[in-house]
């Protein structure tokens, strides 16, 4: 795995828990204007989970062309699938603030 770039997981992975953290900070201030941007932060949460899903497809493609060893790519798929697990709980989390937020506003 030392060839591989995990910089782009990295990157979504970053940008997923922080607008995790702005959600949950949303949550201290309840009040006038949050319910639009809990909708906000959500969107972009959202988009970032699209982006993740965008990626692992990508590299899945390029894990199952053939050019790679068999041990090498079941390992490569597992360690990809759980970066991409990562953001996708960050979007489960998001969604489960902004229901809250709805629910309060």
């Amino acid at each position: 795995v030392r060839e591989m770039d995990f910089t782009r997981h990295a990157a979504l992975m970053d940008g997923a828990t922080q607008q995790v953290v702005l959600l949950v900070k949303l949550l201290r201030r309840l009040g006038a204007g949050c319910l639009e941007e809990a909708k906000r932060l959500n969107g972009e949460l959202q988009r970032i989970e699209g982006e993740a899903d965008d990626l692992i497809l990508e590299i899945l493609k390029d894990l199952y062309s053939g050019k790679h060893e068999a041990t090498k790519v079941i390992a490569m798929k597992d360690l990809y699938e759980l970066l991409e697990k990562v953001v996708d709980r960050c979007r489960d989390a998001g969604n489960v603030v902004t229901h809250i937020v709805l629910k309060n506003s």
